[in-house]
């Protein structure tokens, strides 16, 4: 990377150090000034199959984001209480099919606004366009599907249907959920700076809430490969190095059912999801974790932008 890459590396960390300890004095779990890229992409590949995902954080105003939300049949629809919301974009190409997902989150609690997902395939049954709205209650869902007159037409010309899933009993009234692209975000701003750093979070996931665990593991070393940019740097740069790293573990469990067999799952890893979190710039160089019938895999960052 270079000394000029070192030096960006060193007045990232101060930023960061001065940022959570601002955070940690006013009372304040998360902080968005705490994220210092803007963009990730990453790659994958298993058993010839190869897939990539785009993730793009921003901020955004309240009123700006409110326009674009929905407003549920049921339920209290959560509102911001600041000025600016976090925006989450994650668009992904896997065997054919895209996703193209917007979420917004609250910069201080990171609970979940709305998240709203295209997603396209070969196949009908693949054409699908959702939206979550979270509400005091549960997490009202509008749901568009495709069928074989209405494919080639917009989506909100596909087939409606709506619902609605109560928060279970057993979530306790002061915690906020969030959602599983969320993470990103978290993994940025939370205090994961050293074995036995966690934090604890709820997410909203394949229909149920789930409680989720990140909890730093240990230091560790790994190989990295990565474009790098931003604009405190001429031009784009490679990192090719032994990098150490913090391994995270992320541990994901139903609040209900918990015989159910859901797993967590994590840009498209399942189980118990392991993030190799680089403590500067505070975004993953690698996750991995479960893949249906192929075992262990590994999701690899291959370009990075700074903020």
């Amino acid at each position: 990377m270079g000394n000029r890459g070192a030096i960006t590396c060193t007045v990232l960390l101060s930023l960061l150090i001065c940022s959570l300890s601002q955070a940690l004095a006013a009372g304040s779990p998360y902080d968005a000034n705490r994220v210092p890229w803007a963009r990730l992409e990453f790659r994958a590949s298993k058993l010839f199959v190869t897939a990539s995902s785009e993730v793009e954080i921003s901020s955004q105003s309240s009123t700006s984001a409110m326009r674009q939300w929905l407003t549920p049949s049921q339920g209290a629809s959560l509102l911001p209480s600041g000025s600016e919301v976090i925006r989450i974009n994650l668009g992904s190409k896997l065997l054919g099919k895209t996703s193209d997902l917007d979420l917004w989150l609250d910069p201080v609690s990171g609970a979940a606004f709305q998240r709203t997902q295209l997603e396209i395939g070969k196949k009908v049954r693949h054409h699908r366009h959702r939206s979550l709205r979270f509400t005091d209650e549960g997490v009202w869902s509008s749901t568009y599907r495709a069928t074989e007159e209405t494919i080639d037409k917009p989506y909100d010309q596909w087939t409606l249907t709506e619902s609605f899933e109560t928060y279970p009993l057993n979530l306790p009234r002061q915690e906020v959920v969030g959602e599983p692209s969320g993470l990103f975000y978290l993994l940025a701003v939370a205090v994961l700076e050293k074995p036995g750093d966690q934090t604890l979070t709820h997410v909203f996931s394949k229909g149920q809430v789930m409680r989720v665990t990140l909890a730093v593991e240990e230091w560790t070393e790994i190989g990295v490969d990565y474009l790098v940019s931003g604009p405190s740097m001429s031009g784009e740069q490679r990192v090719k190095e032994r990098r150490r790293v913090l391994r995270v573990r992320l541990h994901g469990q139903p609040l209900e059912d918990t015989d159910s067999g859901l797993d967590f799952e994590f840009l498209g890893l399942k189980g118990d999801v392991e993030v190799f979190l680089d403590p500067e710039g505070r975004f993953p160089v690698q996750i991995s974790g479960d893949i249906k019938r192929a075992g262990r895999g590994h999701v690899r960052l291959r370009r990075v932008v700074l903020e």
